[in-house]
């Protein structure tokens, strides 16, 4: 072993020299552990065909009033329909058929009464114009209507593909073999499942692009930059480390909703989102401890990690709030449960970042090894259901 013992402010931490990380033997396992996780991710792309679409969809609270307002002053209320109290309902969204286990908004029966009112002649047309105003008060029903969809498998093809790309980045085995590698990785994953489903495949597709092209245009030079620079003080394992997790953790975030009660567009990317603060939370921990390193800046380093992991903390709360909210029993796929044992994986990993941390000696292999086992369980349970479905 190449490793050598630096002490700050009488703290010792074990750096591993520049020339381990070099090996050729660390090499072959990082891009040996590449191929094995591209080869999971054709796996799962063979099965991309058959794999089910999950719907994702978008809500619009009513707000056809002007229609309803018309509907009672320009009536004739001489010669009023019979089915005028059902055509006001479809004028107010309240004659769709109901899901099971559900009632119908408050909203529907005062607009039903107002309807019933005006067609019995009870009051005028100015009352139940009144009638429906006071309507405003009740909870108002809301369209909901199909909006995407995502195939079952592509978001764990997205993890596996990520995972892969930042293994051959590690391996530093040259710049232009890196770069050919990692686009070679995305072209064979992007054509086939664009192929498979360009409608719903293909905003994967250009999410594929985009991380090759950060990969190869900002983090590989700024990689190789840093280290010829800093005579390889900046550490490549934990770098790639977190940077796959940033790309990786709100995957395991939105697999929550997907299976849950909560595929409405707008929840999915909130909880998305949030899955992203953690990972890059986690990321931003990683690299404060390498920024304020000299004797200046460190002072700011624990309060930095602290305020960052509170972050982290924070948007761990929300999602589980989240999660128990819209978490449901009868899901009919293995991924019901499991996505919640992953997604409490991915917290953890970030959770671990607390500064307290830092000193632990193998720290960095406790996460990786979480990772490891979360995306494992990922590939088998994902495996599981397209192959049982």
């Amino acid at each position: 072993m190449n490793d050598h013992v630096q002490v700050t402010h009488g703290r010792s931490y074990l750096l591993r020299s520049p020339y381990s990380l070099d090996a050729p033997a660390m090499k072959a396992l990082m891009l040996g552990t590449a191929a094995l996780f591209k080869v999971l991710a054709v796996v799962l792309v063979v099965y991309s065909w058959k794999t089910p679409l999950l719907t994702l969809t978008m809500r619009h609270q009513f707000n056809n009033w002007h229609e309803l307002l018309e509907l009672f002053r320009n009536s004739d209320r001489s010669n009023l329909s019979s089915d005028f109290e059902s055509v006001a309902l479809q004028s107010a969204w309240c004659n769709f058929t109901l899901p099971p286990e559900t009632t119908r908004a408050p909203f529907c029966g005062c607009v039903e009464r107002a309807a019933r009112s005006y067609a019995n002649k009870t009051v005028d047309s100015d009352g139940a114009v009144m009638k429906l105003v006071s309507c405003m008060s009740s909870r108002p029903t809301w369209q909901v209507k199909e909006f995407w969809a995502v195939r079952y498998s592509t978001p764990a093809i997205y993890v596996f593909f990520i995972v892969s790309t930042f293994l051959i980045v590690r391996s530093d085995v040259g710049t232009s073999y890196i770069t050919l590698a990692l686009w070679i990785q995305c072209i064979t994953l992007v054509i086939p499942l664009t192929i498979a489903d360009y409608t719903h495949n293909g905003f994967w597709g250009f999410t594929f692009l985009v991380v090759v092209l950060l990969e190869t245009l900002v983090l590989l030079p700024g990689m190789t930059s840093a280290f010829q620079e800093q005579a390889g003080t900046l550490k490549r394992t934990p770098s790639c480390f977190w940077w796959a997790e940033y790309f990786s953790a709100p995957v395991f975030a939105l697999y929550i909703p997907l299976m849950h009660c909560g595929r409405d567009f707008v929840f999915a990317s909130v909880f998305t989102m949030i899955g992203t603060a953690i990972g890059g939370l986690g990321l931003r921990s990683f690299w404060c401890a390498e920024v304020y390193t000299n004797q200046i800046k460190s002072q700011f380093q624990s309060l930095m990690q602290r305020i960052v992991w509170l972050g982290i903390l924070a948007a761990c709360i929300s999602l589980s709030v989240f999660t128990v909210i819209y978490y449901h029993e009868n899901v009919p796929y293995a991924m019901g449960n499991f996505s919640v044992i992953m997604l409490a994986l991915t917290m953890l990993i970030s959770l671990l970042q607390w500064p307290g941390n830092q000193d632990w000696l193998y720290l960095l292999e406790i996460q990786i090894g979480l990772a490891a086992l979360r995306n494992g369980m990922l590939f088998c349970v994902v495996l599981y259901d397209v192959s049982t479905s």
